[in-house]
C-alpha cells in the first residue's frame, strides 16, 4: 500500500547519528539532488535505531537512511555516535508497479524535517555547586 505515514520518534528506544552526506541525483554522480521546486538541497542522514524488545528477545536495531531537505548540512555540529531525534519523521512506501515480468517500487523510504541532538550537556560538579 503506497502512502506516507508519520512516525513518533519516541517509539524507538534509541536513535544514534551515524553520519550525513549530500543525496546524489540518480544517474548523476556528484550532483546533489534538490526538492521538486529545485530550491532546497537534499541530504542523506543515517541513523541507527533500536526498537523495544518483544517476547524477551534481544533489542532489535538497524540503520535507517532518512532524507532531509535543508539549505546546509542538517547534522552540522553533531558528531557521529550522538543520540538524536528526527523532527516530523515519516515513512513512505512507493507504489509497486509491474514492468514486464518484474515488480518495481513498493520500497519503504524515510524523510524528516530536521535532525537534533537529544544529548544533555555535560555539567561538572563544580558547575552544579556554582
Amino acid at each position: 500500500m503506497a502512502g506516507n505515514y508519520l512516525i513518533d520518534s519516541a517509539s524507538f528506544t534509541g536513535m544514534i547519528l551515524m553520519g550525513c552526506m549530500p543525496r546524489e541525483k540518480f544517474g548523476e554522480p556528484g550532483t546533489q539532488e534538490r526538492t521538486a521546486n529545485g530550491n532546497v538541497p537534499k541530504w542523506v542522514v543515517e541513523v541507527a535505531v533500536s526498537f523495544p524488545p518483544a517476547n524477551d528477545r534481544k533489542v532489535p536495531s538497524e540503520v535507517i537512511t532518512v532524507t532531509v531537505a535543508a539549505h546546509s548540512d542538517p547534522a552540522e555540529g553533531l558528531s557521529p555516535g550522538l543520540p538524536v531525534t528526527l523532527d516530523n519523521l515519516r515513512l513512505g512506501v512507493s507504489t509497486a508497479q509491474l514492468k514486464g515480468d518484474r515488480v518495481s517500487g513498493g520500497k519503504p523510504w524515510f524523510i524528516a524535517d530536521a535532525v537534533r541532538s537529544t544529548a544533555t550537556p555535560y555539567r561538572s560538579k563544580s558547575q552544579d555547586a556554582a
